[in-house]
C-alpha cells in the first residue's frame, strides 16, 4: 500500500519491547516519524455493528489504499491464474468511492465445520457504489442481480463458491454466506454487538484507542471449535488405522474447556500520532508470532506459492 510504504520510508527510529504477563505476552512497537498525520476517525463507530456477541474475529484498518487496488489484482491475477480478472475491474469501479475503512468479520457456530467471514467495505458515496454493483452482473459472466425486501444482492460466482454483495447504509459487504449477509445489512443499530459482549470487555479498551488497524481473535472460541472438529476425526482414524493408536491414546485427549478457559484473546491495536505510530499486541500468542506460524503454515501446504514469489 502506497500511503504505507511513503509513512515507512520518513521514520527515523524503530523501538520495540516483549514482556510475559502472567498467562499473556504482550508487546508493543513503535515507529518514530515526526511529522505524522494522526488518524481522525472515530474508533468506537463503524464496522463493529456487523459483529455478534460471539464474534471470534474481527478485524478493521483505516488505513487501505483502494486507488492502487486494480493494478495490484491485475498482477496478481496475471501471476496466478485462480485469481479471476474480473476482480481488477470490481475494484476499479469501486475504488473511487471506497474506504477508508475496510473490516473482516468472522462467526463461527457451534458445530460448524468452518467459520464464516464477512467483508465490510465504507463508502463515502453510498449512491455511486451502489450503482457500481448494480453494474457486475453485465462484467461478470454468470454474476446474478437480486433484489429483497429494500436490499440489492450481487451474487458472483468462482471456481470455489459464490460471493454475495450488499449495500448497508455506508458500508458494502462481501460474504459467501448469503443468510448471513442478509442478517448483516439489516441488522439494527441497538442490536448487540462484540462492544457491549463480555469476551471483548478485556479488548475494549485497546479497541478504542486504536485509530489505525486492530485486530481481535477470541482464542477460546477458536480452539474449541477447532477441538470439536479434529478429536473425532483424530478417533475415528486410529480405530481403523492401527499404528496410530498404539501411539496415541484418544481417550485421554482433555475435553476442550480444560485448555481454552486458560486461552485468553489475542489483541493488536495501531495508534498513529503526531510523533509516529504504537502498534501493540496481547495474547498467549503475539500477533506477530500468529502471523509467522500462519505464514510458514501457508507456504508449507502450498510450495509453488513461495517458489512463485521467490523468482525474479
Amino acid at each position: 500500500i502506497a500511503s504505507q510504504m511513503g509513512a515507512m520510508s520518513k521514520a527515523q527510529a524503530i523501538g520495540a519491547v516483549m514482556k510475559m504477563d502472567g498467562d499473556l505476552q504482550t508487546a508493543a512497537v513503535f515507529i518514530l516519524s515526526p511529522g505524522n498525520e494522526p488518524s481522525t476517525q472515530q474508533p468506537s463507530s463503524g464496522s463493529i455493528r456487523f459483529t455478534r456477541p460471539d464474534t471470534f474475529f474481527y478485524a478493521r484498518d483505516f488505513s487501505f489504499g483502494f486507488g492502487s487496488l486494480p493494478d495490484h489484482l491485475r498482477d496478481l491475477s496475471q501471476l496466478h491464474p485462480l485469481i479471476p480478472a474480473e476482480l481488477a475491474q470490481i475494484a476499479e469501479a469501486l475504488s473511487d468511492s471506497c474506504g477508508p475503512e475496510v473490516a473482516v468479520i468472522a462467526n463461527w457456530n457451534e458445530g460448524a465445520l468452518a467459520p464464516s467471514p464477512l467483508a465490510a467495505i465504507q463508502t463515502q458515496d453510498p449512491s455511486a457504489s451502489k450503482s457500481a454493483l448494480a453494474l457486475l452482473p453485465g462484467i461478470i459472466p454468470g454474476a446474478e442481480l437480486e433484489e429483497s425486501d429494500g436490499l440489492q444482492i450481487v451474487t458472483l460466482p468462482t471456481q470455489f463458491t459464490r460471493i454475495s454483495l450488499a449495500q448497508s447504509d455506508d458500508y458494502i459487504l462481501a460474504a459467501a454466506d448469503s443468510e448471513k449477509l442478509r442478517a448483516a445489512a439489516q441488522s439494527k443499530s441497538d442490536s448487540d454487538t462484540l462492544e457491549n459482549s463480555p469476551n471483548f470487555k478485556t479488548a475494549l479498551p485497546a479497541f478504542r484507542r486504536a485509530n489505525g488497524a486492530f485486530c481481535y481473535i477470541d482464542t477460546r472460541a477458536a480452539f474449541e471449535r477447532l477441538h470439536a472438529g479434529f478429536v473425532p476425526v483424530l478417533r475415528f482414524t486410529a480405530a481403523m488405522v492401527p499404528s496410530i493408536g498404539e501411539n496415541i491414546d484418544t481417550d485421554k485427549i482433555p475435553p476442550a474447556s480444560d485448555i481454552s478457559k486458560h486461552l485468553p484473546p489475542i489483541v493488536l491495536s495501531q495508534q498513529n500520532t503526531a510523533d509516529g505510530v504504537l502498534i501493540e499486541s496481547s495474547g498467549p500468542l503475539s500477533m506477530g508470532q500468529l502471523l509467522l506460524l500462519g505464514t510458514a503454515g501457508a507456504f508449507a501446504s502450498n510450495p509453488d506459492l513461495l517458489k512463485t514469489l521467490l523468482e525474479p
